[in-house]
């Protein structure tokens, strides 16, 4: 009796401990399956308020761009982009959980603006100055609304906050937009751009033009040298600048790497493999004065010094080229000379430049009507002459136009030759 007693009792312990371990390992992972779906939850939540942050900024630049414009077509182009950007905040924002939406101002901020501008579209509206006075409020709203989703943005990032439980990033993010929301509820009451992408066209790679004797002919020209018996030039029919020569040979105990174009010769770049001079012995002006003397010698007949320092006793210069007066936007030349004995022992350029065989068109807007093209509320501080690639890959002679909308610093690119745009964007 008591053996079977026993058994008995041991039975049922056996059976509790088999079924509070399934209840256990069943609960274990229920945990991490909620676990998971709240982390899951979680980016969805905060990558749709990161993208309401970004759509905000594009709407806010969308109407700067409205507002310093007095271009009709660059005006509608600009409408269409604000028009996009407030329907996609909204879109954004509606992705939040209901605790974190923001109250009615905000709301009926985005959709005033989407209302107003399709109207504008619709009825073909130029930028009037009563138009340019809506966009402007516009535009300050959107800027402290901006300001407010950054601050915001920056607090709900930290590890540990959730948007799912009513936590900290929960409440932190309906406080921060309760608060932009008030702010906004008196201004719309009332009545109320990104940079153009380009599509990169791929060109079949042309055969080259310029034999190897002469790319290696190129490189001895710039370093003055007459032994060149042994360097190599090797064609290269893939990367940027394709097809070039890499050309490589030795000066004495020293190593030179360089690149020179196949199709006109230019040389490309430049690396004399020295050792660094343990002294400057030679004026950082006079180098400045010889660096663009090897430019011109090399075929950039017209440059100017933009920049220029000194670093291990090499004294490093960038040059922009210029045209008919005017500075090629976005390209540099760099020539870095040694102190030590005043050679040029580096030599590369960024950016591009117009064919050679590019002509100054004839310009037919002169300044004053230029600038009526810009809107009286965007205050022009600096302005620049420069040679501009455009969304088609042309170069055209163009105004840069720095100043201030509101206390925002922004840059307008004008066509010089008809008053066109071609950029607007916040500096």
């Amino acid at each position: 009796m008591n053996h079977r007693t026993t058994w008995w009792t041991v039975t049922g312990i056996a059976a509790v401990l088999v079924i509070g371990g399934s209840a256990y390992a069943w609960g274990h992972r229920e945990q991490l399956r909620q676990q998971q779906m709240t982390t899951m939850v979680n980016v969805q939540y905060s990558g749709a308020f990161h993208q309401s942050v970004a759509d905000m900024q594009n709407l806010r630049d969308a109407l700067a761009a409205c507002a310093v414009t007095n271009d009709r077509a660059s005006f509608l182009a600009h409408l269409s982009d604000a028009a996009k950007y407030a329907y996609a905040t909204q879109n954004d924002l509606d992705r939040l959980p209901n605790q974190n939406q923001t109250d009615r101002h905000f709301a009926l901020y985005l959709r005033q603006v989407d209302n107003q501008v399709e109207s504008w579209l619709r009825q073909d509206q130029g930028p009037t100055p009563a138009v340019h006075s809506q966009v402007q409020a516009m535009y300050n709203t959107s800027s402290s609304a901006v300001d407010e989703m950054n601050q915001i943005s920056e607090r709900v990032v930290s590890p540990g906050w959730t948007w799912t439980d009513g936590g900290q990033t929960a409440s932190m993010a309906s406080t921060g937009m309760s608060r932009m929301d008030e702010a906004m509820g008196a201004i719309v009451r009332q009545k109320q751009l990104a940079p153009t992408q380009t599509t990169v066209q791929q060109t079949k790679i042309s055969r080259p033009t310029v034999a190897k004797t002469k790319a290696i002919n190129v490189v001895a020209k710039a370093v003055n040298a007459s032994n060149t018996q042994s360097w190599q030039a090797s064609l290269q029919t893939k990367g940027q600048g394709a097809p070039f020569y890499t050309v490589t040979g030795r000066l004495g105990n020293d190593t030179l790497h360089a690149e020179v174009s196949a199709k006109d010769g230019r040389l490309l770049s430049l690396h004399w493999d020295r050792p660094t001079p343990t002294a400057s012995r030679y004026d950082f002006a006079q180098a400045a004065q010889d660096a663009k003397a090897w430019l011109r010698r090399m075929g950039y007949t017209n440059v100017v010094r933009s920049n220029g320092y000194e670093i291990d006793h090499d004294a490093r210069f960038t040059f922009q080229p210029v045209i008919s007066g005017y500075t090629v936007y976005g390209s540099s030349i760099h020539v870095t000379v040694a102190l030590d004995n005043g050679q040029v022992v580096g030599f590369y350029e960024t950016g591009s430049l117009p064919p050679a065989n590019w002509k100054m068109p004839k310009l037919n807007m002169t300044a004053g009507k230029l600038e009526n093209k810009l809107s009286s509320s965007f205050h022009v501080q600096t302005t620049e002459n420069v040679i501009w690639k455009d969304q088609n890959g042309s170069w055209v002679p163009a105004i840069i136009y720095d100043g201030s909308l509101q206390d925002e610093p922004y840059r307008v690119v004008l066509d010089a030759r008809n008053g066109s745009e071609l950029f607007v964007g916040r500096l």
